[in-house]
């Protein structure tokens, strides 16, 4: 599972706290207390959503704002192998330097254990167990007697059931040499337990202990993922009552505003900021919730991302679209912030359009369609080949996106083409996101995998109705709005229509800024997905 990376930050700030004389000096050890009571948390100015809400200041004011949600919070440092070998402690050293400066709370993780990620989109760690060990002790001489909390090994607990030996036992005991290590030297060690829906509670605890999670201050969960944090805090008091002796433990709450997607963790759509960090928790047994990973922070490319999310992802000749692991990516940092329920609301663009467009796809027009990409015009139509990708025919997503207002009024395409009925979940849509830009409101009719799909996506929660498909009955697809009524309606020939689904949309979905899509990809591993063809669109 990924999850990199790393606001290694060169200079921060307190949130509050006093400027201290600099002298390098031993922090209380406080290991029987809350850490994240005994001081400020920190912040750090230079991180890239700070930069770039500085940049926007004057010529988009609102979006600024949205970056600033991220750039005004604080975020664990992470220290791997992308530190130069040799510099670690200079590198630990200059980043405590900053902190004590502010009289803050320093929050690390170390995430450089050998085969980590399990080889995967963040795989790589020390190149044994001895060089492991020795990079633990070069961290430990730069925090110089200076406690910090420190989150343990992402996901290297909960990956030991993908290990064989004689790896398996390797983690096992360098993560019990380390937290011994780290506790030692007077830091919180918080040992990783991954998320609410990977291992089951009882599992997990076992795991837990054959780590040495016994000897630290406890565990964290969630980092990186999205799970929510009432459920996180079940889980969290679930793997308590399974250890022999209970710990406590710390949520990152830095992506899980509106919880998971259904099937994607790398880079997932219409995602949101969670919970601000703080100390003040729904359970006792839970220290803080804080964000972990760093917001805006790019998953890796694993050549599925979905640009129908709000974020306005660009396709490139080799098909990836998503920035590398721990690449900073503004657009789906802004979609984060934009979805979140807590500080200014983000602006909506209020260039909806009520005059009708037609589109019979002699030619695709950049100029109506700004968002399309992966889409070919063969014969008249809009030929879209199925990919992971999901390319499409698209007014666009993001700020500059050509929008209706679609009260009292109806999309309509004609489709001759449906993909192949794949192993996995082949499928052919006609979106309307409503409102633009927010990646989890939208009504969409659609094929998927043989069936007829009837969608309402409210805050990104999916509301489908399945009905069986037929070419032939179901060759023209339409969504209309009537008397504060959505309609999903399908047609033979376009003359008679046949209500499938109707209800009053849900309090979220505007149609006055809607955006609209025509789209086909899949989940997972496909070797013959086919085509979607679309033709004679009418908004």
């Amino acid at each position: 599972m990924d999850r990199l990376r790393r606001y290694g930050c060169m200079s921060m700030i307190a949130r509050r706290g006093a400027v201290t004389n600099g002298r390098k000096r031993a922090l209380p050890k406080v290991l029987s207390d809350n850490p994240f009571t005994t001081a400020p948390f920190y912040i750090n100015p230079e991180n890239p959503a700070r930069t770039e809400a500085n940049s926007l200041r004057t010529s988009d004011p609102d979006r600024a704002a949205q970056f600033d949600k991220i750039g005004d919070s604080p975020v664990a440092i992470w220290a791997g192998d992308w530190i130069p070998l040799g510099t670690e402690a200079a590198w630990i050293d200059e980043r405590m330097d900053k902190i004590q400066l502010a009289s803050a709370l320093p929050v690390f993780v170390l995430y450089n254990i050998p085969y980590r990620d399990n080889g995967s989109y963040s795989g790589g760690g020390a190149t044994s167990a001895d060089a492991y060990r020795t990079w633990i002790g070069n961290i430990l001489t730069g925090f110089a007697g200076r406690p910090s909390v420190i989150i343990l090994e992402p996901d290297a607990v909960p990956l030991l059931t993908g290990l064989v030996e004689p790896q398996r036992s390797e983690r096992v005991t360098l993560l019990n040499e380390t937290v011994i290590r780290l506790r030692d030297a007077g830091h919180h060690v918080y040992l990783d337990g991954g998320h609410s829906n990977w291992h089951p509670a009882p599992q997990m605890a076992a795991l837990l202990e054959e780590c040495g999670v016994q000897n630290g201050r406890g565990f964290s969960l969630n980092v990186s993922n999205f799970r929510t944090t009432g459920d996180t805090i079940t889980f969290g008091d679930s793997v308590n009552t399974n250890l022999s002796a209970a710990k406590k433990y710390v949520i990152d709450t830095s992506r899980n505003g509106v919880g998971p997607h259904e099937s994607d963790y790398i880079n997932p759509p219409g995602r949101a900021l969670g919970e601000q960090p703080t100390a003040t928790t729904a359970s006792v047994g839970c220290d803080a919730y804080f964000w972990v990973k760093a917001p805006g922070e790019s998953d890796g490319d694993d050549g599925s991302y979905q640009t129908h999310s709000g974020e306005d992802g660009t396709a490139t000749a080799t098909g990836t679209i998503a920035p590398t692991a721990g690449s900073w990516w503004a657009n789906y940092g802004y979609g984060l912030a934009a979805r979140s329920a807590w500080g200014p609301a983000a602006p909506v663009s209020s260039n909806a359009k009520t005059a009708t467009v037609t589109s019979d796809f002699t030619s695709l027009d950049t100029t109506k369609f700004p968002g399309s990409f992966g889409a070919a015009i063969v014969s008249g139509r809009a030929q879209i080949a199925t990919d992971s990708t999901y390319p499409r025919v698209s007014t666009g997503t993001d700020s500059t996106a050509v929008r209706y207002d679609l009260t009292e009024s109806s999309v309509f395409v004609e489709v001759p083409t449906v993909p192949n009925i794949g192993t996995g979940t082949t499928s052919a849509f006609l979106q309307l996101e409503a409102p633009a830009g927010t990646g989890v409101n939208s009504v969409e009719v659609g094929w998927q995998n043989g069936s007829l799909i009837l969608r309402e996506l409210v805050n990104g929660t999916y509301n489908d109705l399945s009905l069986a498909y037929s070419l032939t009955q179901h060759r023209w697809w339409r969504i209309r709005h009537s008397s504060g009524t959505v309609f999903w309606e399908t047609s033979p020939d376009k003359s008679s229509w046949t209500v499938q689904r109707q209800k009053s949309p849900d309090a979220a979905i505007d149609l006055t800024k809607v955006a609209i899509a025509l789209v086909s990809g899949f989940y997972g591993t496909e070797t013959s997905p086919g085509v979607a063809e679309f033709d004679n669109l009418n908004i």
